[in-house]
């Protein structure tokens, strides 16, 4: 598994075509939060933990999972709502 460096933004993986998500971490600290994400691409899967992401970056991600998989999207969108407690989101859950 692949973890991108820093120079990796959530833009890029938002930017990126024929990826299949398998799993979404999300924690929120104040006014920001973060989001690791877990993706197969190309035969390859990958992982990337976004920190300090604000609520801006945050609706980015929320745009392209509502293109990408309403199912995602609904549960991202829920918990962001009222963040409390970490959350786990995998393909079992959807």
């Amino acid at each position: 598994m692949d973890e991108f460096d820093e120079l990796f933004t959530l833009n890029h993986l938002v930017n990126k075509e024929n990826i299949e998500i398998k799993s979404i971490h999300l924690l929120s600290d104040k006014d920001t939060f973060t989001l690791a994400v877990r993706w197969f691409e190309c035969g390859d899967i990958h992982f990337k933990m976004f920190k300090n992401q604000g609520i801006y970056n945050m609706k980015t991600f929320c745009d392209f999972l509502l293109k990408y998989d309403h199912n995602w999207y609904d549960l991202v969108i829920n918990w962001i709502e009222k963040p409390s407690m970490p959350l786990r989101l995998d393909p079992n859950q959807l």
